[in-house]
């Protein structure tokens, strides 16, 4: 949401149709405010989930890989000198 945008001004003319206004605006102003409306909800899904979790302990790497079931990392190995992987 920080990108140096601002919503951007749209020229329109008063339009009524009955007893409600409407704007004309580009498609791309209204997916530019889109985005930003839909960046807005999610800063705050992410403090609410925040708040939410406040005080509570985290899990460590290993522990929430063991809970997926992924095991342990696979180590990789050195590649020869001589660029083959030796396979």
């Amino acid at each position: 949401m920080t990108r140096g945008f601002s919503i951007p001004r749209v020229a329109s003319s008063d339009l009524r149709i009955g007893g409600k206004d409407f704007i004309v605006m580009t498609r791309k102003d209204f997916l530019r405010i889109q985005e930003v409306l839909e960046d807005a909800a999610d800063v705050l899904a992410i403090r609410e989930a925040r708040k939410a979790d406040e005080g509570k302990q985290g899990y460590t790497i290993e522990e929430t890989r063991t809970m997926l079931g992924l095991g342990r990392p696979r180590r990789r190995t050195a590649r020869r000198a001589s660029g083959r992987d030796g396979r």
